[in-house]
């Protein structure tokens, strides 16, 4: 809390990381009210990560050197201070990662030798009300990389009655090892809409998946696991422009799939 108040550190050893290793892997909430999140020691090393930000144009971004799953973390602690603060704060469970966006208010999620599975929401979506883009959200992994459960990413742009609607938030999701990457959720960078009153909606924006050394599977349950970078519904003057969407791999027998034929698992 505070004014610009930031959550930052420093050093790239076990001597300055967050260490939660064991039988069962540890978990780490973050929750900033008033700054950036900056926690890029390549030895931090926890099972689990949930993070929100919850002031717009500050960004959340998190290296980890092994495996890491972006979940839900239970506020825990029964330890009272003297002035009344709690430990259990923030009270609730954190659940995935959130920001509000802003060309500032990006996330980035970095598990260096393991595999990166998102369980709970990433969203950096800003509030409506003017043109604001979509916070970008890059994901890189060792290993494979999969959206499940509640995992879906949403980067659109806000949305504005009274002019032009926000672009949306850029995705770029990279695995450098060995392991398929897979939708089994949604990625959803539409641009904002200016519907009710506004002029133009907002620019859908760029998605990006590259795998080194494995496949990409959109949808492979057929429920689930669309690309959609639609540009935001128009107001007095005309829709947004829609955007791009990118694939690519590498390694032996690696192919692009899509699951379905539904809008459910469409680009």
């Amino acid at each position: 809390a505070g004014t610009d108040a930031a959550i930052t550190q420093t050093g790239n050893t076990s001597a300055t990381a967050i260490l939660a290793t064991g039988a069962t892997g540890g978990s780490l909430a973050v929750v900033s009210a008033t700054g950036d999140v900056d926690l890029l020691n390549d030895a931090n090393d926890v099972a689990k990560l949930a993070g929100k930000v919850t002031v717009a144009g500050k960004f959340f971004k998190y290296t980890d050197a092994n495996a890491l799953a972006v979940d839900s973390v239970a506020a825990v602690g029964t330890l009272v201070s003297p002035s009344g603060g709690t430990a259990a704060l923030p009270g609730a469970a954190t659940a995935g990662i959130e920001t509000l966006g802003g060309a500032a208010g990006v996330v980035a999620v970095n598990a260096i030798a393991g595999a990166l599975t998102v369980n709970e929401m990433i969203k950096t979506t800003p509030a409506a009300g003017a043109a604001t883009a979509g916070g970008a959200v890059t994901l890189e992994s060792g290993g494979a990389i999969t959206l499940q459960t509640n995992g879906a990413i949403t980067t659109t742009g806000a949305a504005n009655t009274t002019g032009v609607g926000g672009v949306g938030g850029e995705v770029y999701i990279h695995s450098t090892g060995a392991g398929d990457i897979t939708l089994n959720k949604n990625i959803t960078a539409q641009g904002g809409s200016a519907a009710g009153g506004g002029t133009t909606g907002g620019a859908g924006a760029v998605v990006t998946i590259s795998n080194e050394n494995g496949s990409i599977l959109i949808g492979p349950g057929g429920s689930a696991g669309a690309i959609d970078v639609s540009g935001g519904a128009a107001g007095s003057v005309a829709a947004g422009n829609g955007g791009t969407v990118q694939l690519r791999t590498a390694g032996t027998d690696a192919a692009i799939t899509q699951t379905g034929n539904t809008s459910a698992t469409a680009i």
